[in-house]
């Protein structure tokens, strides 16, 4: 591994990991987005995959105190020091309804995370402070809605529509850089939450763009 290769950091939840609509286990590396962008950038970069089915940003799930980020990120952080990018798709698991979350809310999270990176000792004297995108996450379907005792609402449809302003407007205010997922990705006919193959596909060309942009 040359010393000119740049690390990527793909921090997210159950799209990021790779949860596969069909079945519920795992799309292999060269099917979810995170192993298609390591194939699509080659050598010189390595994408770490940090995604984790269930994860929130900032929000305690009492049903599992490991799905929050709070605990996870700074470790997260330290473990694969040193990096050049980090990726974050985070926000569609604090919409489910037992949260009561505003996207107002969610946004705060995503901004304490920025913060809690941007002040993250990298070692700076030696490792420059990563660069962060923040990625809005794709669509719920809004048929999910005909489904009894489902996690999400109507009201979590409209929060999750508002994260995309909400995201960007919080990247141009500290310095990150923004991409909507929901853009280039839809959620599965499958489970109408998750990416299906083709999604992760081009959902991977669409990162793969904006990569090169911050990088190269």
């Amino acid at each position: 591994m040359g010393s000119d290769m740049k690390n990527i950091l793909c921090f997210g939840d159950s799209n990021t990991h790779g949860y596969n609509p069909e079945n519920g286990h795992r799309f292999s590396f060269d099917i979810r987005w995170t192993g298609r962008l390591q194939i699509l950038l080659g050598d010189k970069y390595r994408i770490i995959e940090e995604g984790y089915n269930g994860r929130t940003t900032l929000t305690d799930d009492f049903t599992n105190p490991s799905k929050t980020s709070r605990n996870y990120l700074l470790p997260c952080l330290a473990s694969h020091s040193p990096l050049d990018l980090i990726i974050i798709m985070l926000g569609t698991n604090d919409l489910k309804n037992r949260f009561n979350l505003t996207s107002s809310n969610i946004a705060k999270s995503m901004k304490e995370i920025v913060r809690l990176i941007k002040t993250f000792d990298f070692e700076c004297d030696y490792y420059k402070t990563p660069e962060i995108l923040l990625v809005s996450p794709i669509e719920i379907d809004k048929e999910i809605l005909k489904r009894d005792g489902d996690a999400f609402d109507a009201g979590s449809i409209k929060k999750l529509s508002e994260l995309p302003k909400l995201y960007e407007d919080l990247a141009k205010s500290t310095g990150c850089h923004f991409l909507d997922a929901a853009k280039f990705a839809k959620p599965s006919k499958a489970d109408l939450l998750h990416m299906d193959a083709e999604a992760h596909r081009k959902f991977a060309d669409a990162v793969y763009a904006k990569v090169k942009e911050i990088l190269d």
